[in-house]
C-alpha cells in the first residue's frame, strides 16, 4: 500500500512557549491547504507546552508530536527534518503564526515555477492589538521571478528569516543541508539559510508576506546575552559547507570574500547587542579572525563602504581603542554637538559618517528640537549600540537653543558644532585636531563642498574661505592681522570650524535665539576674540544644498533676523572692547548682509515692504550706516552702501519708481524676446520689447495723472519683479 505524501511538512520547534503556542498551532490547523503534516518537536519544555501539543494531536491526525530531552534548536530542527515526509518543508516558530493561505500560496508558487525554494517577505507582530506591518526585506527588483542566488549576492545579506519561505525536501536532502547542532537556540538559522542560497539554482522571490513574526517576546533567543561566540560557530559551519562544494578556484575566492563580508555584518550586530565586558572579548576574537582573513587576501575592501572600512581597520589594528565607543568615553577629545529637527530622511547619513571618524574617543550630543517624525527613534537606535552617542530632547525652541544646550554638556577638549543634514569626511576630526594641537589654535577651519539634495551632484563652495584675504603666516589673530576683512574672509556658519572648548566657555560665547542667521553672531564674535586661528585647505565637510525644509528656503518669514544678529555682534564686540578695531570691517559686512537679504526678498512683496521700512527707519541708522562715508567701504561693497543710502533717503514709492525708470531705460537686448499681440482684425503680431516698454511708460504717465503715485507704484511692482504683466 502506497504511503501518502503530504504537500507540505511544517516543522514547529517548541521550548517553553505555552503563552503563544495555541495561536501558532491554530493558524496551522486552519490552513486553506489541508494536505499538510504539522511536526511539533518539543525540546524538553518545563512549562505546559507538551500538554498543549498532545491535546492538538488528539484532535487532528495531521499534528505529530516528537518529545525529546533539551538538545538545542539545531538538534530540534534536524529531528523535524528527519521525520518530515512532505514534498516541501515549511518552518513556523512556536511564538509566531501563519496567515491562513500561507502554505497554499507558497506551494503553488513553488510548483508553477519549479523552484527549489520560495522566499517571501513577512509581517511583524506585537501583542498590543495594532495592525501587523509588512517587512519588505527582499530586494524589490528580484520580486516576482525566479533567480539564481549565486548571481545576486544581495540575497545572502537579507536577514535569514528561514520561517518566511518554503523548501523542497529533496533539494535539502541532495545537498546535505541541515542545522548545526550547537547548544541552545544559537543563531543556527544563519548557516542553514547560507547553505540554501549557496546550493540553490532556482529560487522564487515573493513580494507578499504570510508569516507573522512576533517582536515582543522577551524570552526570544536573539535577546540572550550568554551566547557570545555562537555566531562564530555558525560562520565556521558556513565555511565548511562552502569548502565542500568543489567550486573553481576563482569562484571559491570570490565566495570566501563574500562570506567575510557577511561575517562582518553579523559580528558587528552581535558585538553591539552585548554588554561591555563580553563585547570586548568578542571583539578581540573578531579582530583575530579578520586580521587572518586580511593577511590571506580574503577581504575585498571594495565590498565595504567608507565608514565600515574605517571601523574594520580599527578592529583589526586597535580593537581596544575601537571598544572605547561601546561605553561613554571618559575623557573625550572632541564633543560633537548636533541639533536635529525632522531629519529622518538624512540623519543616518550624518550619524554614519560621524561614527566612522578615525578619531574614536569622541562624544556626540544630539539635541532633538521637538521633531514630529522618527528622528528621535533613529537617534536612540544609534545611542543603544554606541555609548558615545547622547540623545537629548527639548520642545521645539530652535536650533540655537539646541546648540547651547549641547555645548553646556560638552566634556571634550575641543568642540565641533555640526548640522544634521550634512556628511563628513571620515578623517575630518583627525585632521582638524592635528592642526589645532600643532599650533595651539582656538579655532581651526577647513574647506567644504556641497551636494544637491535631489541629484547628489557635488559642487565646490570656493567662497567658504577666501584664501586671498588670509595673512601670510599661520596661525593668525583676526582682529590684529586682518581687522578690515575679519567679517568677510569666511562664511558665518559654525559647522566648518573646530573650537577649543575652554576658549568658548571663557568668552561666554552662545548662539543667538533667532529663527534664522542664529550662528553668525557666535562665529564672528569668536573669530574676533580668538588669539590663534588656523585654516587647512582640505575639503572635509559636504553640505547638503537646496533642501526644501531648510529654514533658508522660507527666509521671508524671518526677514529681520539678520539685523538682530548684526546688532548682537556689534554689542558683543563693544562689550569686549574690540569694536573700534574692527568697525570698518563691521560696516562693510553690515551693508553687504543687509542688501543681500533685502535684494533676495524682492519677489515676496509683503516681506520686501516690511523690510524696506525697517531698514530705512531703524535698522541701518542703528547699525551706524550714514551718508557721506563712501571712503569707509571697499569697492566690493560700495554699490551696497549706495543702495543703503538710497533706501534711507527715499520713501518706498520713490525707490521703486526710480528702479522702474531705470528698468525702462535699459537698451533693448539684441536677443530680446517679443510678446504676441492680437489686432482688432484677429491678426497676431510680435511686439518688440522696446514697443512694450513705451506702451508701459505711456500707461504709467496716464496712471500718475488719473490715479496718483501709490496706484502707479503697485503696477510698477509687477513690471519690475515679474508679477502682473
Amino acid at each position: 500500500m502506497a504511503v501518502h505524501t503530504p504537500v507540505v511538512s511544517i516543522i514547529v520547534p517548541c521550548y517553553n512557549v505555552e503563552k503563544f503556542l495555541c495561536e501558532c498551532i491554530d493558524s496551522l490547523v486552519g490552513q486553506t491547504l489541508s494536505d499538510i503534516e504539522i511536526i511539533c518537536v518539543n525540546d524538553g519544555s518545563t512549562d505546559g507546552s507538551l500538554a498543549i501539543l498532545q491535546e492538538y494531536a488528539a484532535k487532528d491526525s495531521r499534528v505529530k508530536v516528537i518529545d525529546k530531552p533539551n538538545g538545542g534548536y539545531g538538534h530540534t530542527m534536524n529531528k523535524g527534518l528527519d521525520a518530515a515526509t512532505g514534498k516541501y518543508i515549511g518552518i513556523v516558530e512556536s511564538d509566531d503564526f501563519a496567515s491562513p493561505d500561507m502554505f497554499e500560496k507558497l506551494s503553488a508558487l513553488a510548483d508553477s515555477h519549479n523552484a527549489e525554494l520560495v522566499k517571501a517577505n513577512y509581517y511583524t507582530h506585537t501583542s498590543d492589538g495594532g495592525e501587523d506591518a509588512i517587512m519588505p526585506v527582499l530586494p524589490e527588483k528580484l520580486c516576482g521571478r525566479v533567480v539564481d542566488p549565486s548571481e545576486h549576492f544581495e540575497l545572502f545579506r537579507v536577514r535569514p528569516s528561514i520561517w518566511a519561505g518554503l523548501y523542497r525536501r529533496d533539494f535539502l536532502l541532495k545537498n546535505g543541508i541541515r542545522f548545526l547542532e550547537t547548544p541552545g537556540a544559537s543563531f543556527q538559522d544563519a548557516s542553514f539559510m547560507y547553505k540554501v542560497w549557496l546550493a540553490a539554482k532556482r529560487a522564487y522571490i515573493c513580494r507578499d508576506g504570510y508569516l507573522h513574526y512576533r517582536t515582543d517576546n522577551a524570552g526570544s533567543s536573539v535577546k540572550q546575552q550568554s551566547k557570545v561566540f555562537c555566531v562564530c560557530d555558525e560562520y565556521d559551519e558556513m565555511e565548511r559547507f562552502l569548502m565542500s562544494r568543489s567550486l573553481p578556484e576563482q569562484e571559491l575566492k570570490l565566495r570566501r570574500r563574500q562570506l567575510n563580508r557577511l561575517r562582518y555584518n553579523t559580528y558587528i550586530w552581535n558585538y553591539n547587542r552585548l554588554d561591555s565586558e563580553p563585547a570586548l572579548q568578542f571583539l578581540l576574537k573578531m579582530s583575530e579572525q579578520f586580521a587572518a582573513a586580511d593577511k590571506a587576501g580574503e577581504l575585498e575592501w571594495g565590498m565595504f563602504n567608507v565608514p565600515e572600512q574605517a571601523a574594520l581597520k580599527y578592529i583589526i589594528n586597535k580593537p581596544e581603542y575601537y571598544h572605547l565607543c561601546k561605553s561613554p568615553v571618559e575623557n573625550p577629545r572632541v564633543t560633537v554637538v548636533m541639533p536635529v529637527y525632522n531629519a529622518e530622511a538624512f540623519i543616518r547619513q550624518a550619524m554614519d559618517s560621524l561614527l566612522a571618524q578615525t578619531v574614536r574617543d569622541i562624544e556626540i550630543i544630539c539635541v532633538d528640537d521637538g521633531s514630529s517624525d522618527r528622528s528621535v527613534a533613529i537617534l536612540q537606535e544609534y545611542a543603544s549600540r554606541d555609548g558615545r552617542v547622547v540623545v537629548q530632547t527639548q520642545p521645539n525652541s530652535g536650533a540655537a537653543v539646541a546648540r547651547n544646550k549641547g555645548m553646556a554638556m560638552a566634556r571634550g577638549k575641543y568642540l565641533s558644532i555640526l548640522d544634521c543634514d550634512d556628511r563628513f569626511d571620515p578623517h575630518m576630526l583627525e585632521k582638524l585636531l592635528a592642526r589645532a594641537e600643532a599650533v595651539g589654535a582656538d579655532i581651526t577651519m577647513c574647506k567644504c563642498d556641497g551636494f544637491d539634495d535631489a541629484t547628489g551632484k557635488v559642487s565646490p563652495i570656493s567662497w567658504s574661505v577666501d584664501s586671498t584675504l588670509l595673512p601670510d603666516h599661520d596661525p593668525f589673530c583676526c582682529r590684529t592681522d586682518m581687522p578690515d576683512c575679519i567679517f568677510n574672509f569666511c562664511q558665518g556658519w559654525a559647522w566648518d570650524k573646530l573650537y577649543l572648548t575652554s576658549f568658548v566657555k571663557e568668552n561666554k560665547l552662545e548662539f543667538l535665539n533667532l529663527k534664522a542667521t542664529n550662528d553668525m553672531t557666535f562665529v564672528f564674535l569668536s573669530l574676533a576674540c580668538a588669539e590663534k586661528v588656523t585654516v587647512i585647505n582640505d575639503v572635509l565637510i559636504h553640505q547638503r544644498l537646496a533642501r526644501k525644509t531648510s529654514i533658508s528656503q522660507s527666509r521671508h518669514n524671518n526677514c529681520d533676523c539678520f539685523y538682530y544678529a548684526l546688532a548682537a555682534l556689534r554689542d558683543g564686540l563693544t562689550e569686549r572692547g574690540i569694536f573700534k578695531a574692527v568697525e570698518r570691517s563691521f560696516k562693510n559686512w553690515a551693508v553687504n548682509l543687509s542688501m543681500w537679504h533685502f535684494n533676495t526678498l524682492s519677489s515676496h512683496k509683503p516681506s520686501f515692504m516690511k523690510l524696506y521700512a525697517e531698514l530705512r527707519e531703524r535698522f541701518l541708522p542703528d547699525l551706524g550706516i550714514v551718508a557721506g562715508e563712501e571712503e569707509l567701504y571697499t569697492s566690493k561693497n560700495l554699490r551696497q552702501y549706495r543702495q543703503c543710502v538710497e533706501i534711507m533717503e527715499n520713501p518706498v514709492e520713490d525707490y521703486i519708481y526710480t528702479r522702474w525708470q531705470a528698468a525702462i531705460a535699459q537698451p533693448e537686448p539684441k536677443t530680446a524676446g517679443a510678446k504676441k499681440a492680437v489686432s482688432n482684425d484677429g491678426t497676431v503680431h510680435r511686439e518688440s520689447l522696446s514697443s512694450r516698454v513705451m506702451r508701459k511708460l505711456r500707461g504709467a504717465k496716464r496712471c500718475l495723472r488719473e490715479y496718483g503715485l501709490g496706484y502707479t507704484i503697485r503696477l510698477a511692482w509687477g513690471f519690475i519683479f515679474g508679477g502682473r504683466k
